[in-house]
C-alpha cells in the first residue's frame, strides 16, 4: 500500500523507521521498569499507591481504616513472634521493650534543636500576658456562687497538684513508690477537704525537668478560678503528719508560702534558703506576674546553662549546674525584694517542707516527745526525699537507704487509722490515733500491762505484748486527755487509781470500757506488726 504512494524505496525506509521506534520504546519501558525496581518510585508514586489514595477517598473505607491498621499490626506482630519465638514471648511483660511504643523521642529531639535556634534576646513566656485576672476571677465567682473560693470562713478551697513523667520510671521499683506517694497525698487531702490534681502531661517540652511545674501551675490557676490556693508538692515528698491543719489565717495577707528563712534568702542569698518542693500559691494576678518573672531562666539548652552560671556566681554555696527553679526563686526574691517580698511568707514554724536526711532517723524520738502546736518537736508535716530520685536510674544517695527510709516515712504516716465521727466539732487530732495507741489504750482500759518490744536491729517497734488480767467489777474511770503519742508511755495502774483517756470521741474505747470479762484467768497475747493489715479500719 505504501509502495503505491511512496514508492518501493521510500516504503522500505519508512518501515525500517517504524521498527526502530518500536525497539526504542520497548527499551525505554524496560529501563523504567528496572529503575523503579531498584531505586524506587520517588515522588511519582506507584500504581498501588494511586489505588490506595483513590480508595481512601471513600468514607466507607475510612470507617474501617482503624480495623485494617490493627489487623496489619496484629499480623506483623504474629509473624515476628513466630520468627523470634525461640528467644522472646509476646505475652511476657519482662521481655517487652516499652520504648517500641514510645515514639516521641525523635519529636523531642527535633524540638530541642528548634529551641537552640531561638534567639537568646527573645525572653521565654508561659503564655499570653494577662493583666486583669483579679477582675475576671471575681466576676466568675459572683456568677457561680456554688463554687465559692472558701469552703467555710477561714478555710480556703485548695487544690493539691503533683505529678510525674508520662513515661514509665527508668527502674522497676520507681513506679511502685510513685503509687505509694500519691496514695499518701490522697489520704491527707481526703482528711482535710483538699482536692487533688495528678498530672502526667508535659505541657511545654522546653520547660522540662525542674521547670515542668510552671506551665502546669499557670494553666491550673486560669482553669480553676474557684480555687483560692494551689498547693504544689513534688512526687518524692510525703505527708507524715496526717492530723496537721495548715494555719490558713496566718497567710491571709500572703500570696506565696514556702518553707524557708528570711535571713538566708534576703541577707545571705543562700541557694537553700527556701525550697520549692512544697509551696502554696494564691490564685491572683500577683501569682501570674511572679510566674512570668520566674520562668525566663527555665528554657532548656543554652538559656538554662547560662542562667545556671549566673546563679552559681550570685548565690551562696550553689554548685555548678544548670539553672533550677529553687535557685531562680532565691535570686528573684533577693534581687527584687521590694517588688515581691511583701507577699511572700517564708514559713519555718512547721515543716511545710522537711529534708528527709534530718527527719527519718528521729521518727521514734518525735513520737515520744510530741506536743501539739508548732516547733521542732512536732511531727514533720512533709518529708521530702530530695536527691533520692526513685524514678530515675541514679540518685544522689545510696538506693538502699533511700528506699528503706521512704518505706519508713510511708508507714509512719500510715500508722494513723481514722475514725469519722458525726460531731462536727471534733478536731482532726482527736479523730486520728496511731496503731500503737490502739493496743496500749486497750491494755489500759482492760487493766493489762502493755509493752512495746523491738527486734534486734529493727528501726521501729515490731510487736506489742500485753498481759491481760480481767476485772470483776467496772471501776469508775476518770478522764485524762493524752496528746500525741504519750499513750506509748502508758503503764498499768492499780485498781485504786484507774485512769482513762478522753474516750468521748472514740466509740471503740467506749465499747472496751463496757466489756465485763467473766473468767478469772490470766493470759498473755503477742501482736506482730508484720501481720497487721495497714488498711485496718476501726
Amino acid at each position: 500500500m505504501l509502495e503505491k504512494y511512496l514508492g518501493a524505496q521510500r516504503a522500505r525506509k519508512f518501515q525500517r523507521f517504524l521498527n526502530h521506534c518500536k525497539v526504542t520504546i520497548l527499551c525505554l519501558f524496560l529501563t523504567i521498569v528496572v529503575l523503579r525496581g531498584t531505586i524506587g518510585a520517588g515522588k511519582f508514586g506507584t500504581p498501588e499507591q494511586d489505588f490506595v489514595d483513590i480508595r481512601n477517598r471513600f468514607s466507607s473505607r475510612k470507617l474501617s481504616e482503624p480495623h485494617r491498621i490493627l489487623g496489619e499490626i496484629h499480623s506483623t506482630t504474629s509473624s515476628s513472634s513466630r520468627s523470634d519465638s525461640s528467644t522472646t514471648s509476646t505475652t511476657n511483660y519482662n521481655d517487652f521493650d516499652i520504648n517500641t511504643i514510645l515514639v516521641d523521642e525523635e519529636e523531642e529531639e527535633e524540638q530541642g534543636d528548634e529551641f537552640e535556634k531561638r534567639s537568646s534576646n527573645e525572653p521565654y513566656s508561659l503564655g499570653p500576658k494577662i493583666s486583669n485576672w483579679d477582675e475576671q476571677r471575681s466576676k466568675w465567682i459572683r456568677e457561680n456562687p456554688n463554687f465559692s473560693n472558701f469552703i467555710r470562713p477561714g478555710k480556703p478551697r485548695v487544690l493539691l497538684v503533683t505529678g510525674s513523667s508520662p513515661k514509665p520510671c527508668e527502674n522497676p521499683v520507681g513506679d511502685h513508690y510513685l503509687l505509694k506517694s500519691i496514695k499518701n497525698k490522697i489520704d491527707y487531702c481526703r482528711l482535710h477537704g483538699i482536692e487533688v490534681f495528678y498530672n502526667m502531661a508535659l505541657f511545654d517540652a522546653e520547660m522540662a525537668g525542674f521547670w515542668a511545674k510552671l506551665p502546669l501551675i499557670r494553666k491550673l490557676l486560669l482553669a480553676h478560678p474557684e480555687v483560692e490556693f494551689l498547693w504544689w508538692m513534688d512526687s518524692d515528698a510525703m505527708f507524715t503528719d496526717m492530723a496537721f491543719e495548715v494555719p490558713w489565717e496566718r497567710y491571709k495577707d500572703s500570696n506565696l508560702v514556702m518553707h524557708g528563712w528570711n535571713e538566708m534568702v534576703y541577707d545571705e542569698k543562700n541557694w537553700i534558703g527556701l525550697n520549692t518542693g512544697s509551696f502554696l500559691l494564691r490564685n491572683c494576678q500577683w501569682s501570674l506576674d511572679i510566674l512570668d518573672a520566674w520562668a525566663p531562666m527555665g528554657p532548656k539548652g543554652k538559656v538554662r546553662d547560662e542562667a545556671g552560671k549566673i546563679l552559681t556566681r550570685e548565690l551562696k554555696g550553689r554548685p555548678v549546674f544548670e539553672a533550677d527553679d529553687q535557685s531562680a526563686m532565691v535570686y528573684l526574691l533577693a534581687k527584687e525584694k521590694e517588688k515581691w517580698g511583701d507577699k511572700v511568707y517564708l514559713e519555718n514554724g512547721y515543716y511545710l517542707h522537711g529534708y528527709w536526711g534530718i527527719l527519718v532517723d528521729r521518727y521514734e524520738e518525735m513520737i515520744e516527745n510530741y506536743h501539739p502546736g508548732f516547733g521542732d518537736h512536732r511531727w514533720p508535716l512533709v518529708t521530702h526525699f530530695v536527691g533520692c530520685k526513685p524514678c530515675g536510674k541514679f540518685g544522689d544517695y545510696p538506693v538502699e537507704r533511700c528506699l528503706k527510709q521512704m518505706d519508713r516515712a510511708f508507714n509512719f504516716a500510715n500508722l494513723h487509722p481514722v475514725t469519722y465521727q458525726s460531731d462536727p466539732k471534733t478536731t482532726t487530732r482527736e479523730r486520728i490515733i496511731s496503731l500503737q495507741q490502739l493496743f496500749l489504750i486497750s491494755c489500759k482500759l482492760l487493766n493489762c500491762k502493755g509493752n512495746i518490744s523491738k527486734q534486734k536491729g529493727a528501726s521501729s517497734p515490731q510487736r506489742i505484748e500485753h498481759k491481760y488480767t480481767p476485772r470483776t467489777s467496772s471501776p469508775q474511770l476518770k478522764e485524762q486527755k493524752l496528746t500525741g503519742h504519750q499513750a506509748l508511755n502508758l503503764k498499768s495502774k492499780s485498781s485504786q487509781g484507774h485512769q482513762a483517756l478522753n474516750v468521748n470521741e472514740y466509740a471503740w474505747t467506749q465499747q472496751l470500757m463496757q466489756r465485763q470479762p467473766t473468767t478469772s484467768t490470766t493470759s498473755t497475747t503477742t501482736y506482730n506488726f508484720n501481720d497487721i493489715d495497714n488498711n485496718l479500719q476501726l
